[in-house]
């Protein structure tokens, strides 16, 4: 018999299992390489494309395998790359059917993915540099000789699982408060935009919203970066805080906290929407590139960073414990008279070189998501 099946014989069933077993792969090979242009046809099923020769007999070969019937030009040509688009096309049908909110949730948890991951080898360097390690230069030698390029993203996985749904829930809150608060906006029509003060609003009150719902998470992992060995993981930390301190241990410096979220998050978010707001306006495009996100994002988190340091650094001593009892402000001023106001800004340049890139990348993971997802 012949080892070639065609496609009429094929869906009218005019072979038995055994002669569609005995095609070998030295069939289907032989029949690939004859001379001549290919066309496409379509199997039985009429999903896959296959090879066809003009001029010739040979119609699509199949090949039984892992007990799944699979079509030769499926494997071993470029199909594999056409199925993937359609796979991704499929999901991305699938997740433009999501809530908005959903939607909104998962583009943040993504866009702090992309932020998180690209800027750890920074964060890494910032860290050390703070606790007194070195320059820039030994620090990296030191990181390098420690696991390679491996070592400068050792601990990242924790810190993307802390700041996935931190981001998610402070860049999804944004979006709905600030369509909450729009109406404040004097001039306001629906559809136009959420106005200045709407929009700073809601930047402060997502900031909060993302510090309350995950401070405890941020008091641990400070705790645990700082006191190396002190705790054997995240359930420790929490245990022995909560042993000691009682649960107000795990809030501890949460009022320095919001004081420096709130002004942090409404810069950072509400300049944001205002540059994208001035590139609209100068444009006439709704819609921006990833460059120009970029752009926007640095900005406006390296403005953000630097008017509210001075509270940041306030609010991580109050978090390892320093000045017990008093409130931030009290703690400020304290730092300022007894070290001198300069070490309210100490580490500022690392931060701006961690805050650059970082919101960069968020800002632009963050776009790109809700466009990927059809996000109004």
């Amino acid at each position: 018999m012949s080892n070639v099946v065609s496609s009429s014989s094929f869906a009218s069933s005019s072979f038995s299992v055994h002669e569609l077993l005995s095609i070998t792969r030295s069939d289907v090979d032989t029949a690939a390489n004859q001379p001549g242009p290919t066309t496409l046809c379509q199997d039985a099923w009429g999903k896959y494309p296959a090879p066809r020769r003009r001029g010739s007999n040979a119609q699509p070969l199949f090949q039984l395998g892992s007990g799944v019937l699979q079509h030769q030009h499926h494997i071993f040509t470029k199909r594999p790359a056409r199925i993937i688009r359609r796979s991704v096309s499929r999901q991305r049908a699938a997740a433009q059917k999501l809530p908005e909110v959903t939607k909104r949730l998962l583009a943040g948890g993504f866009a702090g993915l992309i932020g998180k991951t690209l800027t750890a080898p920074l964060e890494k360097v910032r860290l050390q540099m703070m606790n007194g390690t070195g320059s820039i230069l030994e620090v990296v030698k030191l990181t390098w000789s420690r696991g390679g390029a491996a070592a400068f993203f050792s601990g990242n996985a924790a810190d993307v699982l802390r700041v996935m749904p931190a981001r998610g829930i402070e860049l999804a809150a944004f979006d709905l408060y600030k369509r909450l608060l729009s109406p404040l906006n004097q001039h306001y029509h629906k559809g136009d935009e959420a106005g200045w003060l709407a929009t700073g609003l809601a930047g402060g009150a997502a900031g909060v919203t993302s510090t309350i719902a995950l401070f405890p998470l941020e008091t641990v992992r400070t705790r645990i970066a700082v006191h190396h060995g002190a705790y054997t993981g995240i359930g420790d930390c929490l245990k022995q805080t909560v042993a000691k301190e009682g649960f107000k241990g795990l809030y501890q410096g949460l009022d320095a906290s919001l004081i420096g979220v709130i002004p942090y998050a409404a810069f950072r978010l509400g300049l944001y929407d205002g540059f994208k707001w001035l590139h609209k306006r100068a444009t006439q495009e709704d819609s921006m590139s990833p460059g120009a996100s970029m752009v926007f994002g640095a900005a406006a988190g390296l403005i953000a960073a630097s008017l509210t340091f001075p509270i940041e650094v306030t609010r991580r001593r109050m978090m390892l414990g320093s000045g017990q009892g008093a409130n931030a402000f009290s703690l400020m001023l304290h730092i300022a008279n007894t070290e001198g106001w300069r070490s309210l800004y100490k580490g500022l340049l690392i931060t701006w070189i961690k805050q650059v890139p970082q919101n960069a990348f968020t800002f632009a993971a963050y776009d790109t998501a809700k466009d990927w997802l059809d996000v109004s």
